[in-house]
């Protein structure tokens, strides 16, 4: 018995194919594309938040100024962030907590833009992280 071999110039299976992918093609293209900006969106996240817990421990240290290679708040806040420091919004903020210890909040905004333009989304996202630390009494002995 003998196997008739085809073609692909016969097979009508290929037009099919063809068909398919420029019909899914689109829409794979469309999810990775937000698969990079959801990855861009985490990884910038993460960054923000490393940097406001770096800027909360400089300004909860009364004495750290002449140890630190800082020079104030926002130098600490951007250390890191060789890619987008120019960009980061830092504010810094005082407060008693409910036990009665001082405490600083120190908080990055940074201005996040997508790669895409998604419907019904905005093009420009402001990604806001803070950190929050007791401030060191300056009597305090540190090891």
């Amino acid at each position: 018995m003998r196997h008739r071999v085809t073609t692909h110039k016969n097979n009508p299976r290929r037009g099919a194919a063809t068909v398919e992918l420029a019909l899914v093609l689109p829409l794979l293209i469309a999810m990775f594309g937000a698969l990079v900006d959801y990855s861009r969106c985490y990884r910038f996240s993460l960054t923000l938040e490393a940097c406001a817990r770096n800027g909360a421990l400089y300004a909860s240290d009364p004495g750290i100024e002449g140890k630190s290679p800082y020079d104030d708040v926002v130098a600490a806040t951007q250390a890191g962030t060789e890619s987008f420091p120019d960009s980061l919004n830092v504010t810094t903020t005082n407060f008693t907590d409910s036990t009665g210890n001082d405490c600083v909040r120190v908080t990055v905004t940074y201005p996040f833009e997508t790669v895409l333009t998604y419907p019904g989304l905005p093009k420009r996202i402001d990604l806001e992280r803070s950190a929050c630390m007791r401030i060191r009494k300056t009597d305090d002995t540190g090891s």
